[in-house]
């Protein structure tokens, strides 16, 4: 390669290195619940101090739907304008809904720098309180404890108790309908196979190059958990993962990983039903599972 062409490439990725590193974008955001789950805190990594002089104000938005459009920075979802040299927020929420959040930079010229890029500024996963299971019981008054009658004369039925849940991706307990249960047996054989040694992952989630978009955050899943065998925590982000609108095969290998981690988790009957969901798209991969399972 000839010394010209050699020097024009290193500036030219030297100038986009400069230029990353000098967007007008804090960085590292993150969301979680506190611990008397009462709010949702933020934190986040301030920009460079060359950077933070060209800052007026830091806004912070919130909505029920991932951020990925300037069209979504309205003033019904700006909750907070803060000081640029600021690094953490809580949020006091007043329900459980699942929320998710960007952090938008104000110039000293009024503008806003709205560029969005997920797990910088803006969170990749939605956060909620978790609901409480065991509410307070309000006092009956004289009139609510006397027997409420029909125009019949017969005692109404009273009303059902319905128990708010906590967030499912902690605590899955789906059961297995007998259709689904007996159609998984018919796709083994009667062969005893060995437990599998170990897991099986997709030349997909094996290297980040050229990733993007879901495959991306699939991936990032499974190297930062999967892959070390942290079996619970791959299991409650997948559980995150599959709740959202996603590609149709991504979502086949987040079931095929989620099957995985609840066998190994000791959850078969959980592990069962994500290997059906994977059937249809990776029918090879997930037979040979299904049939170890149904093999415990």
């Amino acid at each position: 390669m000839k010394p010209s062409i050699f020097l024009l490439i290193i500036s030219v990725l030297c100038s986009n290195l400069f230029a990353l590193e000098y967007r007008p974008l804090i960085s590292n955001l993150e969301a979680e619940t506190s611990e008397n789950n009462t709010e949702i805190v933020l934190t986040w990594t301030q920009m460079p101090e060359q950077v933070v002089e060209k800052i007026q104000n830091l806004f912070v938005y919130r909505s029920t739907t991932a951020f990925c459009k300037a069209s979504q920075l309205t003033q019904d979802n700006l909750i907070a304008t803060l000081d640029v040299n600021k690094t953490t927020f809580s949020d006091t929420v007043k329900d459980y809904k699942n929320y998710y959040y960007a952090i938008i930079a104000e110039l000293i010229d009024s503008s806003v720098y709205d560029i969005m890029i997920p797990s910088v500024n803006t969170t990749v996963y939605p956060v909620g309180l978790a609901a409480k299971e065991d509410l307070p019981l309000l006092p009956l008054s004289e009139q609510e404890k006397k027997p409420s009658l029909s125009s019949s004369g017969l005692r109404e039925a009273p009303l059902p108790y319905l128990q708010v849940l906590p967030n499912q991706a902690e605590e899955n307990t789906e059961t297995i309908p007998d259709q689904v249960l007996n159609k998984a047996k018919s796709l083994t054989t009667s062969t005893v196979i060995r437990k599998l040694p170990s897991p099986d992952i997709f030349p997909e989630e094996k290297g980040d190059r050229g990733t993007m978009g879901d495959d991306y955050v699939l991936f990032s899943i499974i190297d930062a958990f999967f892959t070390r065998g942290d079996w619970k925590s791959a299991n409650k982000e997948l559980e995150k993962f599959v709740q959202m609108n996603r590609d149709e095969k991504v979502l086949s290998r987040a079931y095929y990983y989620l099957g995985q981690a609840n066998y190994f988790l000791g959850n078969t009957q959980l592990a069962l039903s994500y290997f059906m969901k994977a059937e249809k798209e990776f029918s090879h991969q997930s037979k040979k599972w299904i049939q170890e399972v149904l093999s415990q």
